[in-house]
């Protein structure tokens, strides 16, 4: 039911969407904070890198409660597919990178878990899709709330295999605000108006 509400927030229409400065470290590491219990139950091994708050280019402008969801449904999602015991545990990192060239500010999400062949990376994304063969519980909802989000962010979500020398097989949700419309509104924003 929370899902479907969650859902039901994202889709709501655009002019409703408050906006404010958010700092995407602050938000990740947040999550990532409210996640530990969850992970150490599973024997995850849950860990931030990347960017610090209060960092130059980890702003942008959005909706602080929707880019939580956000975060938190990419990291339920990576907590509850990757196996892990206490012999072999898991791995799910949470990452904020800043590209300031590119002007794109970017949220990572890798998992150690056994990876999405790629014939499926696109379906995952489709309200109440289901990989075949899994056996886990869930509602299929949580990748199309991060997609809505996402595409209210102007922001697009990709999905890859880890990282070779991370972590294997694997997955990779990167989700790439673009910050180069922020900066120049920004810009407008701090010139004194002329009289």
């Amino acid at each position: 039911m929370n899902q479907l509400l969650a859902l039901a927030r994202a889709e709501g229409s655009q002019s409703a969407l408050a906006r404010e400065s958010c700092d995407l470290a602050a938000l990740t590491i947040a999550v990532v904070q409210d996640c530990l219990p969850r992970a150490l139950e599973k024997s995850i091994d849950l860990g931030y890198e990347g960017a610090q708050p209060g960092g130059n280019g980890v702003i942008l402008e959005g909706n602080a409660t929707l880019i939580g969801e956000l975060i938190r449904n990419l990291l339920d999602n990576a907590i509850h597919y990757t196996p892990s015991s206490g012999e072999r545990p898991g791995v799910v990192t949470a990452r904020v990178l800043v590209d300031p060239f590119g002007k794109v500010l970017l949220l990572q999400v890798e998992d150690s878990g056994p990876g999405i062949a790629a014939a499926e990376r696109e379906l995952v994304f489709q309200p109440f899709y289901r990989k075949l063969g899994n056996e886990a519980e869930g509602s299929g909802l949580g990748l199309s709330i991060v997609l809505e989000i996402a595409k209210r962010h102007g922001a697009t979500v990709s999905l890859d295999e880890a990282r070779p020398g991370h972590v294997a097989p694997g997955s990779l949700f990167t989700v790439r605000f673009d910050t180069s419309g922020q900066i120049a509104a920004a810009a407008v924003q701090t010139q004194s108006p002329t009289t």
